[in-house]
């Protein structure tokens, strides 16, 4: 797999620049956690997982390669398949109609284009996934006198990328296709971004078939949709006549729903790693929809691959489930580690004046993890939780957390490292390739590695330890690399040797991409509510 390093500059335009006694108070906060000695190994630098408040422990990076590599192509924010084959249609119209080489040129058109899809969208009231159907239902709303067939709606302006901001269809100058769909299309080797002859996105080969099928899919509503979007103007009749276009009207057995089917299971593209992984993660959701006889929902998904592991089935991918099984568990020790930091964050909270040394947040985590005497960790990781199931220990930790019933949280949390280390025995070399990141991103395979050092050890030294460097020392020190990005995210704050709390945080389980590509296999008519179709099942049986 190929190594991805992560890009927190992307957010730091998002982040108010502090006032002078912000970046006074800022630079003071920044020396004491330098101060702390978070262990050998970590770079002066700032890209360490999500530049927000969202990833306190710095730990989503390894799961976000994980699930990138297991559905490229897909990503939480494409959320409707037919603009895969809309945009490819609109990416050869351009090329036939203006051919411009002309950056803004081009960037005018497809937004124009998106603009007028999403109106024909919100005229039919029931499309769900659409960029831009927010501004769009606003336009059917301020018609004077109600939407009637003469009524037109002018959208040349809030198509144009220099247009202010606030009267944009979409904020970003990019429209959909550049900012969410042309490299996930990229990715499936549907189209070349950075071809320096061309200079302009255009398809490959292996997308004219999803091109020339959305073309037969519109008939003659092509040229009346591209006279439209020239004038930049749509009357509520053109809008009407243009349902065709919906993202729903993707007819079952049609060329393009063939083609779509052929992108997204990978044999339409290159014969790479990457569209192999995700015909085999869709299969593999076909699977489990035929299985379970109803649309599967991702947290049962995510379980069942954790259990299944190396076993999916016959004629499905035992190294993507396994995959995905490790996804899940490096999920789950992230979530443990950070109802640790919960815990960490109350007992400070209750100390005097909302402060407390880090030895007392240790110590009141050992209080409440609860260990048995002199025990080895050793011994503690041979047996512990081993009569409670994974999905009930994490459900239980979960429901803890949001009850706040902190000592049952960490008692699960503790127990529920432990059965992840014994866990983490289990996994096969050719798996743990897919976690392809460099060592101070903390994971299963970091910590498991960790915990190793730790055997000999009491069990309540050893919880001590990893509370002080692997949850409090950790979060200091992912805060105070996202400070050099200007981006705020203590939660605990350093103050004058102590720690002083400062706000709490949500832990919740990570989002996959599952409920995209779910999405995808029933805009492509391989998936519904009642499972799997026939055209699902003969998608299944393919060699």
């Amino acid at each position: 797999m190929t190594k991805q390093a992560p890009h927190l500059e992307a957010f730091a335009g998002d982040v108010p620049t502090p006032q002078p006694r912000q970046r006074q108070r800022a630079r003071g906060l920044l020396l004491a956690s330098q101060a702390i000695d978070a262990g050998p190994g970590f770079p002066q630098w700032t890209e360490i997982g999500q530049d927000s408040g969202l990833d306190p422990l710095g730990m989503q990076r390894p799961i976000e390669v994980l699930f990138q590599s297991l559905l490229p192509g897909i990503s939480t924010i494409t959320l409707r398949l037919r603009y895969y084959s809309f945009f490819t249609w609109a990416l050869e119209a351009y090329a036939k109609t203006n051919g411009q080489a002309d950056p803004r040129a081009f960037n005018v058109f497809h937004r124009r284009a998106e603009t007028l899809l999403a109106l024909v969208c919100a005229r039919s009231g029931s499309e769900l996934g659409v960029t831009g159907i927010d501004w769009a239902n606003r336009q059917l709303a301020q018609i004077e006198g109600g939407p009637g067939s003469n009524q037109v709606i002018d959208f040349e302006e809030a198509a144009d990328p220099d247009t202010a901001p606030e009267g944009r269809y979409l904020r970003n100058k990019g429209g959909a296709f550049g900012a969410i769909y042309s490299t996930q299309m990229a990715e499936m080797g549907l189209v070349e971004l950075a071809d320096e002859e061309i200079g302009l996105p255009f398809c490959t080969s292996a997308a004219l078939p999803l091109a020339q099928g959305f073309e037969e899919a519109i008939g003659d509503r092509a040229s009346e949709f591209l006279r439209v979007l020239d004038s930049g103007k749509a009357s509520i009749a053109e809008l009407d006549d243009l349902s065709v276009f919906l993202p729903s009207k993707i007819e079952a057995g049609s060329t393009e729903q063939a083609g779509l089917a052929g992108a997204l299971l990978g044999r339409l593209g290159p014969q790479s790693s990457g569209n192999a992984a995700r015909r085999e993660t869709l299969r593999l959701l076909l699977s489990r929809a035929g299985a379970a006889g109803k649309r599967p929902r991702t947290a049962d998904l995510k379980w069942e691959f954790f259990e299944l592991a190396a076993q999916p089935g016959e004629g499905l991918s035992s190294e993507v489930c396994e995959a995905w099984a490790l996804y899940q568990a490096c999920d789950l020790w992230r979530l443990a580690y950070e109802c640790l930091l919960t815990a960490s964050l109350v007992a400070v909270r209750g100390g005097p004046g909302a402060r407390l040394s880090v030895q007392e947040a240790v110590a009141s985590l050992q209080d409440q993890a609860g260990m048995r005497g002199n025990e080895s960790f050793r011994d503690f990781l041979a047996d512990a939780g081993v009569d409670r199931a994974p999905r009930e220990l994490a459900e239980a930790m979960l429901a803890a957390e949001k009850r706040g019933e902190i000592d049952e949280m960490v008692k699960s949390s503790v127990l529920l490292t432990a059965l992840l280390y014994r866990r983490s025995k289990e996994f096969s070399p050719e798996v743990l390739e897919w976690l392809d990141v460099d060592d101070y991103f903390q994971s299963l395979v970091s910590e498991a590695r960790y915990y190793d050092a730790l055997l000999d050890r009491p069990a309540s030294e050893a919880i001590g330890q990893i509370a002080r460097e692997r949850v409090i020392k950790r979060h200091l020190w992912v805060a105070s690399r996202k400070l050099r990005n200007k981006a705020y995210t203590f939660l605990l704050e350093p103050d004058e040797g102590v720690l002083r709390y400062r706000e709490g945080f949500r832990v919740s389980p990570s989002s996959p991409r599952i409920d995209q590509a779910l999405q995808f296999l029933a805009d492509c008519r391989l998936l519904d509510d009642g499972g799997i179709t026939l055209l699902g099942t003969e998608e299944l049986a393919r060699p």
